[in-house]
């Protein structure tokens, strides 16, 4: 078990508009911003659209034109292309559906419904990732729960729909609820929930990877002694040579999770993050989001503590948590500490600091003012481009139709 990691609440900047509880959202980034579609809670679905600016803090729910067009959906999916969110399948009250939306992330928010050809079956639960200009749509289930074990791409310039035959002898078994998060030409699909004879619940906590450029699974074997519980409606994202995944739930709701772990892509092998501030509480249905350096969690579904008879047994979350990607560094925390006070302008009293940390934040201070000085005029977008190019991220949104 590694201890190095520190979650925050983020703060809402005064008079921004908070937006709504729910799970089962879908979440992209764009530009800094922070975009929130769908979802909801077991009386209702969503169909607005709600921003955060991440530099500032600031909530707002969007005005978008052609709202109207977009059914009311969760447990749909999300992908960013060519300045637009692309919206797959999803979960609306009379069942799954197999539609195709964009939406317009800059100037003007507008609904577009996509015309495709070679449509695939409709599906909730599903996981989706952006390669090259294809959105691929991994496994899912439809309304009754069956599970799928199909990948299908849609080519985003031709609007074709294939379906992906793999080129390997195995492949992970039929699922809803996993995630897959990408890195390179690969994808990492985990967990997930498998209905097994159509009655019998199965909660996994396998790792495959698929690579995207020669069409093949390949299981990642671990220690099962030292793996993750089977769990499904987790997050997962990837930075560094690291998969993450958090939260989640299994046993049919009955057991949440707000454990962090992560896996080495080199060396294969699973350890969990410990973690001390504001940490989120165990949940599912939570959306993520990599951006600047951090991982960002928000909404959710949480127990209830003490439910009432006949009362909902969950809860809904709108809060926003983030945590840095210190984890991948070799750095010292004595390092990490002093870089974040040099970059902040942070103050403290030289007497107040051990020797030590005293001394490397007067490198560091005189170090900057160095670099400041010999810097050109781009330099300073460099700095901030390095420090915030963001992970990828691609999050599986929960089934809240199964309770």
């Amino acid at each position: 078990m590694v201890s190095d990691g520190f979650w925050t609440r983020v703060d809402v900047a005064d008079g921004s508009e908070h937006p709504r509880k729910g799970c089962c959202m879908s979440m992209v980034v764009h530009e800094g911003k922070l975009f929130v579609y769908g979802g909801g809670v077991i009386e209702r679905y969503y169909e607005d659209v709600h921003a955060m600016d991440l530099e500032k803090g600031v909530w707002e729910k969007l005005e978008v034109h052609r709202a109207e067009i977009v059914p009311k959906t969760l447990s749909q999916t999300a992908v960013v292309w060519n300045d637009k969110m692309v919206t797959f399948g999803g979960l609306t009250g009379s069942g799954c559906v197999n539609a195709v939306h964009e939406l317009t992330l800059k100037g003007t928010h507008t609904w577009t419904q996509v015309t495709t050809v070679n449509q695939p079956l409709s599906r909730k639960g599903h996981a989706a990732a952006i390669y090259k200009s294809k959105m691929y749509i991994f496994y899912g289930a439809n309304f009754r729960g069956a599970c799928r074990s199909d990948v299908c791409a849609l080519d985003l310039e031709s609007r074709v729909w294939e379906t992906v035959e793999p080129k390997s002898i195995t492949s992970p078994s039929p699922r809803s609820g996993h995630t897959v998060a990408t890195l390179g030409q690969k994808a990492y699909l985990f967990g997930g929930m498998t209905r097994n004879n159509g009655f019998s619940l199965e909660w996994n906590n396998d790792l495959w990877c698929f690579d995207f450029e020669t069409e093949k699974w390949e299981e990642l074997y671990s220690d099962p002694a030292t793996r993750p519980k089977g769990r499904y409606s987790q997050v997962s994202w990837t930075t560094g040579k690291h998969l993450y995944i958090f939260g989640g739930d299994a046993s049919d709701c009955t057991e949440y999770f707000n454990d962090l772990w992560r896996f080495d892509l080199e060396t294969k092998t699973w350890e969990e993050v410990t973690f001390q501030g504001d940490a989120p509480s165990p949940r599912s249905g939570h959306g993520a989001i990599t951006w600047g350096g951090c991982s960002y969690i928000f909404g959710g579904e949480k127990p209830k503590r003490t439910p009432r008879p006949r009362e909902s047994r969950v809860v809904y979350s709108s809060t926003l948590y983030k945590i840095p990607h210190f984890v991948d560094t070799n750095t010292s925390l004595q390092d990490i500490a002093a870089r974040y006070l040099v970059a902040n302008g942070v103050s403290i009293p030289r007497p107040s600091l051990p020797q030590s940390v005293a001394d490397k934040l007067a490198f560091l201070v005189s170090k900057s003012v160095s670099n400041r000085k010999r810097a050109r005029p781009s330099s300073a977008a460099q700095t901030t481009d390095f420090r915030r190019k963001p992970a990828r991220v691609c999050v599986s949104p929960h089934e809240i139709g199964v309770h």
